[in-house]
């Protein structure tokens, strides 16, 4: 039974409080100025078992959506994984991390793309990473049909099973 005179007290607060995550001026803003390599969740350490666990081809083809400046694709480049797409619709942070590989990791490909519209072709890849793009997706106006455009999307552009 409900009590009468108990508040419900929110566990956020007001919207406006917050960044909009899925606002690609908020992204530019927060690239202006890298200060190195950050990492949104996890870091490539604690992921990586669960990517042998896969049993992933090194030669597969990977596609790792909003890359952000995080230093994932590049460990997993140095683990083995040479064919990767790196995106994000951060113009800037694309630029900054083709500079920050451009010689040791020369054939990682960096591209500036909305993964709501991606450029690719169906059945292009083996595999998608996105450790944080989806939160992002959700967190801005029509979140629903957004998420549902990203996971068409993703689905498009993987190869059949």
């Amino acid at each position: 039974m409900r009590n009468k005179n108990a508040k419900i007290i929110p566990f956020v607060g007001k919207l406006r409080e917050y960044p909009n995550y899925s606002d690609r001026e908020y992204w530019r803003l927060r690239y202006d100025n890298i200060d190195g390599p950050y990492d949104w969740y996890d870091e490539y350490e604690t992921i990586s078992p669960l990517i042998r666990h896969l049993n992933l081809n090194k030669r597969s083809t990977i596609l790792h959506v909003g890359i952000g400046n995080s230093e994932f694709s590049e460990k997993l480049y140095d683990d083995g994984y040479k064919r990767q797409y790196n995106i994000d619709y951060s113009r800037n942070v694309i630029h900054y991390m083709k500079q920050r590989n451009k010689k040791l990791r020369s054939s990682m490909v960096f591209e500036t793309m909305n993964v709501l519209d991606l450029d690719y072709e169906d059945g292009e890849f083996d595999i998608v990473f996105d450790k944080a793009v989806f939160d992002c997706v959700l967190c801005g106006r029509d979140a629903d049909a957004k998420a549902t455009t990203f996971i068409s999307e993703i689905y498009r552009v993987l190869k059949p099973k």
